[in-house]
């Protein structure tokens, strides 16, 4: 099975190996598949994939991604991220899937994320029941819904789901599975602090302006 690096352009044909700016892709194993929707914005980004793995992303927001490292590689296989349109984050973000296998990241459209932030669908290493001699913790889906903030250094772990129209706070770390949409989840582990909130791109000073 063959590697593919593509870009689909706006009318759905696809460019094969394309050129794009600041961001490098590195491929481990084989049968291996990143795509990337024509117009998305990096700045030094860096692709990491191995054995049979899937990464895709749709058209990102201008700000784009920065500084973003989706780790994928490793002993994995069959690993899946993808990420919906006008999708950005501010710097220094890691997606850690390494030495886990089929492990899902599914991010909705219009997420703006902060910086510092992990995304972390496994454990790494192994947890094992005494008993029964059996690995106990697996990688676990993470879901994360359409117009989602995450404040800086947040952490979202195996298992979590984040419904759509969240905020989360700074340092948050994100375990549990909320269904409750416009939200601010805060804490460790986080937990619903406020409610009947949204959130958009403006900055709080734009507020005051006369």
């Amino acid at each position: 099975m063959v590697n593919r690096y593509v870009m689909i352009r706006a009318d759905g044909t696809e460019v094969e190996n394309p050129t794009i700016t600041g961001l490098k892709v590195h491929f481990f194993g084989d049968g291996n598949l990143v795509k990337i929707t024509e117009g998305s914005v990096f700045h030094g980004c860096t692709v990491n994939i191995s054995n049979e793995s899937t990464l895709i992303i749709h058209r990102t927001h201008p700000v784009g991604l920065k500084y973003v490292t989706f780790a994928m590689a490793g002993q994995s296989w069959r690993n899946y991220v993808e990420i919906g349109e006008n999708f950005s984050v501010a710097y220094t973000t890691r997606f850690a899937l390494e030495n886990t296998d089929d492990a899902r990241v599914m991010i909705g459209r219009n997420n703006m994320w902060s910086s510092e932030i992990v995304i972390r669908a496994s454990d790494g290493h192994q947890i094992i029941d005494i008993v029964t001699n059996q690995v106990i913790n697996q990688a676990k889906a993470i879901i994360i819904g359409n117009h989602v903030w995450l404040g800086s250094q947040a952490v979202i772990l195996k298992g979590a789901v984040i419904p759509d129209n969240t905020i989360v706070g700074q340092s948050a770390v994100v375990a549990g599975q909320f269904t409750e949409t416009f939200t601010v989840l805060a804490g460790n582990s986080a937990r619903v602090v406020r409610r009947g909130v949204t959130w958009n791109r403006k900055y709080v000073i734009e507020s005051q302006l006369p």
